[in-house]
C-alpha cells in the first residue's frame, strides 16, 4: 500500500500504484526508544494502530529483514506469542546453524520467545534465492533451528 502524509492526516493508496515521489511517504522509522502510542504525530499513531490490529488477528508472524532492536515491535510480538495461537518465525541471512547465532542472541536480548517457539529461517536473497522453508513454515512445518526461550 502507498501511505502518504497529507495536510489532514494519511492517505492510503492501493498497493498496485507506483511510488509518487511528489508525495511525502508516511513511515514509522526504527527507533529502539520510541513510544508510538504517545507520539504527538497522529499519522504515526494511525500506522502503529493498524499494525497492532493486524498483529492481533495474525495466525502467522514472519519477521523478514528486521533487527528486532525496536522495543515496541518486539514487545508486541512477544505479547502476541504469549497469548498463544500464533506461529512466529524470524529470518536471518544465511542457511547454517552457525549463521543463525547472531539472531538467537538478538532474540534473547529482547526477550522474544516466552513459552512459545520461534522458528529461525535462513534466507539468501538474489537470483538463486531459495524460499522453500518459508513456504513449509507457512504450511505448518517446524523449521530448525527453533529458539525456545524461558518466560523469565
Amino acid at each position: 500500500m502507498g501511505w502518504y502524509r497529507t495536510e489532514t492526516g494519511i492517505r492510503i493508496d492501493p498497493a498496485d500504484q507506483p511510488f509518487d515521489e511528489r508525495q511525502t511517504p508516511a513511515v514509522l522509522y526504527p527507533d529502539p526508544n520510541k513510544d508510538p502510542n504517545s507520539e504527538s504525530d497522529a499519522p504515526v499513531q494511525a500506522i502503529w494502530s493498524k499494525f497492532e490490529e493486524s498483529l492481533a488477528r495474525a495466525t502467522h508472524v514472519l519477521v523478514l529483514g528486521h533487527s528486532l532492536h525496536d522495543r515496541p515491535l518486539s514487545n508486541l510480538i512477544r505479547a502476541r506469542l504469549q497469548s498463544g495461537h500464533v506461529r512466529v518465525a524470524v529470518t536471518y541471512c544465511g542457511d547454517t546453524e552457525e549463521e543463525s547465532a547472531p539472531m538467537k542472541k538478538q532474540l534473547e536480548a529482547v526477550g522474544l520467545g516466552g513459552d512459545q517457539e520461534v522458528s529461525l529461517i535462513g534466507l539468501r536473497f538474489g537470483p538463486d534465492g531459495v524460499f522453500s522453508d518459508v513456504e513449509r513454515w507457512m504450511a505448518g512445518a517446524t523449521i530448525r533451528p527453533v529458539v525456545k526461550l524461558s518466560s523469565a
